[in-house]
């Protein structure tokens, strides 16, 4: 019986090993994600990778406004909703970097950071919102369902193929 119990607790023991291995595997294969593979946190050091994200960034904003083909009149709004992202990437790239420079802080001072970065994070998101419910407003059915449709592309955001999809 003790055979049996200690070969039961190897047998899970080796498949949850076995399950980390895969999934590790399966996202080092992806791009942002290189746990297990020597190349540390999302490949390369941070300044390479905040160059990455924003370059993939500005390639699907180039890419949305070409799908979008924007008359004259909308590029202005078109502009202050990209600037607004903008601003709320930079918002929330900033906060991590801030804590880091601080050094030892103390336990109300920690949350106290905390709270002040989510406030900035959660104003930048409402101009961000405000934003693209004005380009929103000002597009054709056939250019919101393309914006529509863009979104939801994303992983995780919007109907397809995402934590959000059903």
């Amino acid at each position: 019986m003790k055979t049996l119990s200690k070969l039961a607790v190897v047998s899970v023991i080796g498949l949850g090993l076995a399950g980390t291995t895969a999934l590790s595997a399966s996202w080092g294969d992806c791009p942002g994600y290189g746990y297990g593979h020597g190349r540390g946190h999302m490949h390369g050091n941070p300044g390479q990778r905040w160059e990455m994200m924003q370059r993939y960034h500005a390639e699907r904003m180039e890419l949305l406004e070409h799908r979008l083909q924007l008359k004259p009149d909308q590029k202005a709004v078109w502009q202050a909703f990209v600037d607004a992202q903008t601003t709320h990437r930079n918002t929330m790239h900033g906060g991590p970097r801030q804590r880091q420079q601080q050094g030892q802080v103390n336990v109300p001072e920690y949350f106290n950071n905390r709270v002040q970065f989510m406030e900035q994070r959660l104003t930048s998101l409402q101009d961000m919102a405000k934003a693209a419910s004005d380009l929103y407003a000002t597009l054709t059915p056939e250019q919101q369902k393309v914006m529509d449709d863009f979104l939801a592309s994303r992983p995780g955001y919007g109907r397809k193929g995402g934590a959000a999809s059903n």
